[in-house]
């Protein structure tokens, strides 16, 4: 083993609690700085996940903990925690019964086993120690084509989908994305997706990109001061 490979291999144990690293990784596209960003930012943004959704479901707000538990299903496939992926998918089919009885007394016990693979999953993320300073975009590459005349509808409608079926590959989208929309008269809105991406407030994230969208309905991009 070469000394910059002993040095990559310290960013990532090769085994995790409830994570298959090789898979995360991989949808990750090998980059193993956006990998450990995206556990970090999880665990920073679901730490009190578990509380959160027996607080919404005593409360009977059936939306927010299907809002819930819809995102963090989301952000389990990517990171390639399976077993808590799974246990998502079955929680979420009981709540949208909306029935409290239903959820207490399915035979599959879905909300117990959510919220055990949940909580093995954030201890062994706290285990890394992972720190914020250790952050590392070097890996993503902005897109080279010029800005000028880009359509970037398409791409925006791709991040869409993106952060429905793989939020690795929409983060690493929108890194490409970015520097096609500097210096437009979008930026607000540009920066308003950023924290949503950051924070994964996933939902709150579509709906901005669904706003640039209807802003750049024409399909190219338009810089500030630029006539119609």
């Amino acid at each position: 083993m070469s000394e910059s490979d002993a040095s990559d291999s310290t960013l990532l144990p090769e085994t995790l609690a409830g994570i298959n690293i090789a898979a995360g990784l991989a949808k990750a596209g090998g980059d193993r700085a956006l990998y450990r960003k995206l556990l970090r930012v999880f665990h920073r943004s679901h730490g009190n996940s578990g509380i959160d959704l027996l607080v919404a479901l005593q409360c009977g707000r059936w939306q927010m903990a299907h809002r819930l538990v819809h995102s963090i299903r989301g952000i389990a496939g990517s990171l390639g925690a399976d077993a808590l992926f799974s246990a998502a998918v079955a929680l979420e089919e009981v709540i949208k019964k909306g029935d409290p009885v239903a959820l207490v007394l399915d035979p599959g016990f879905p909300l117990t086993i959510f919220r055990n693979c949940l909580q093995e999953v954030m201890q062994a993320i706290a285990a890394l120690h992972l720190d914020d300073s250790q952050r590392s975009r070097s890996a993503i590459l902005p897109y080279q084509e010029g800005a000028e005349g880009v359509p970037i509808v398409p791409r925006l409608r791709r991040l869409v989908d993106l952060l429905e079926s793989d939020v690795a590959e929409g983060l690493r989208q929108f890194e490409r994305v970015k520097p096609l929309l500097a210096g437009t008269a979008c930026a607000g809105e540009v920066a308003a997706l950023e924290e949503s991406l950051t924070l994964f407030e996933l939902e709150s994230a579509q709906q901005t990109l669904m706003r640039l969208i209807q802003v750049l309905d024409d399909g190219t991009i338009r810089r500030e001061g630029d006539e119609r």
